[in-house]
């Protein structure tokens, strides 16, 4: 029994014991598992049990998360399994500088270079971790993949496709619209560069945007050839069951059937498995309070509004919280909010600002681009306000073309940056804290109208169900 292979000294909870009863159960005639498990469910557990359970099976397994924060997190709770960093986070044996620069240098790792060590012996490991961008760098290909916060493989796929040619390197024209205008032109580079770029051009036919954008190359001024993916099929074949792997197995609070699709899997056999919040209710409400209308083209009226509101929550609210809003609102905001208990930060001073908080009694964080990927347990913050709506930007082109071909992607990537800023602080079975949403376009989700059909049943149920009005 797969329970029989459940990391030592540790007892399953009841929502690890129902999902790894329903992989087990449907193993033979499935070969995708997506696993819906929200905050406090322990998902690192459930994996490190399959990849045990897999290799009393004859299967080797790979688990991948998309940053070296959650492999810390593997490492710190299961010291003995395998694991490989990026190059860069490994110190050369032979130079004062990474592995990886010691690569980027002289073209070569040094001969006892510490990174290639560790790679050898997680290559031969029959369970092992990496990121996700580890997998096909280092072949590091299994008959059983897991991957950890899946929800981020999406996007993983799509940066990785992307292509950007430097003008005065490349000396490409001028005028081109298309995809297929780039793969005519680069083909008559006939170097092998050019038909890599090619090869890889060609599976963005139909889906791709060509853009001419200024930038730095080098410290001068120069144009950038810029192609990105509008999305992730057809360029992930790595990733789908027959090609590399027999099992495929996708892990997060928010991976649903349009990721399914994007990824290219829903041609298989996929088995959904979703489990409820083990977090009471109680312990975790989402309250509208609607403030202001955040929408770019009446933001500088709202933003006096916004901060009005915060004013309040911040008066109401003793305990630390946080208020997520993008850099530039945060910038508006200042004008309107001096409290002594505020922390604001920049791009440049952000981890700095936030160890600040954390060092806190009652600091209130205005938090740029932390929707995911930070841990407030318990007393490291009570509260948190969403003061907009994270939108994806429409003023990037590829996003601008998705969202106006396929509004359900564009709604979808919306809540599921919700959903995972709604986990930020509150972590645990009995850990409890409460989110507001402030922005009145949570509406446009929400609700349903003549005009507009509404996404809430996009929505997972353990947030629906926490939401109040």
């Amino acid at each position: 029994m797969i329970l029989d292979y459940f990391p030592r000294g540790m007892l399953p909870r009841p929502e690890q014991k129902f999902i790894l009863e329903s992989i087990e159960a449907g193993w033979r005639d499935s070969d995708v598992f997506v696993i819906e498990a929200p905050t406090a469910v322990g998902k690192s557990a459930v994996a490190v049990t399959i990849a045990s359970w897999a290799e009393s099976l004859g299967k080797n397994t790979t688990i991948s998360v998309p940053s070296n924060m959650l492999l810390d997190q593997y490492r710190n709770s299961f010291p003995d399994l395998p694991i490989l960093y990026r190059q860069d986070n490994y110190e050369c044996a032979d130079f004062t500088r990474s592995c990886g620069d010691t690569k980027a240098a002289v073209g070569r790792h040094c001969g006892d270079c510490p990174y290639l060590a560790v790679r050898a012996g997680v290559k031969q490991s029959a369970i092992r971790a990496c990121v996700y961008q580890n997998i096909g760098a280092n072949k590091l290909y299994s008959q059983v993949m897991v991957y950890d916060e899946a929800h981020n493989l999406v996007e993983t796929l799509r940066d990785l496709q992307q292509v950007r040619l430097w003008q005065k390197q490349a000396g490409f024209p001028d005028g081109m619209v298309t995809v297929a205008d780039v793969i005519e032109w680069a083909q008559t580079q006939r170097t092998p560069k050019y038909d890599a770029i090619v090869s890889q051009l060609a599976k963005l036919k139909r889906g791709g945007v060509v853009e001419y954008l200024n930038g730095s190359c080098r410290g001068k001024p120069d144009v950038c050839l810029h192609i990105t993916a509008t999305s992730a099929t057809g360029i992930n074949t790595w990733l789908r069951p027959g090609t590399h792997a027999e099992k495929v197995i996708l892990m997060s609070a928010t991976t649903g059937e349009q990721d399914v699709q994007e990824l290219g899997l829903s041609r298989y056999r996929v088995k959904y498995i979703k489990c409820n919040s083990p977090i009471p209710i109680a312990n975790r409400p989402i309250k509208y309070l609607p403030a202001a209308n955040m929408a770019h083209k009446f933001r500088s009226a709202a933003v006096p509004l916004l901060a009005k509101a915060l004013n309040d929550i911040i008066v109401t609210n003793a305990a630390k919280g946080l208020i997520h809003v993008p850099y530039a609102v945060a910038a508006q905001l200042r004008a309107f909010i001096d409290h002594p208990r505020i922390i604001w930060h920049t791009k440049s001073d952000k981890a700095q600002q936030f160890a600040e908080f954390l060092a806190s009694s009652d600091g209130v964080l205005v938090a740029s681009g932390m929707y995911e990927g930070i841990d407030l347990p318990y007393d490291a913050a009570r509260w948190q306000v969403i003061g907009v709506v994270p939108f994806p930007p429409l003023n990037v082109e590829w996003i601008k073309s998705r969202a106006e071909n396929d509004p359900d992607w564009y709604a979808w990537e919306t809540i599921k940056k919700l959903v995972q800023t709604a986990g930020r602080v509150v972590r645990a079975v009995d850990d409890f804290g409460v989110t507001y949403v402030m922005d009145t376009q949570f509406k446009r989700i929400w609700d349903d109208d003549r005009r507009r059909p509404s996404h809430l049943r996009l929505f997972p149920n353990y947030i629906a169900e926490a939401v109040t009005f």
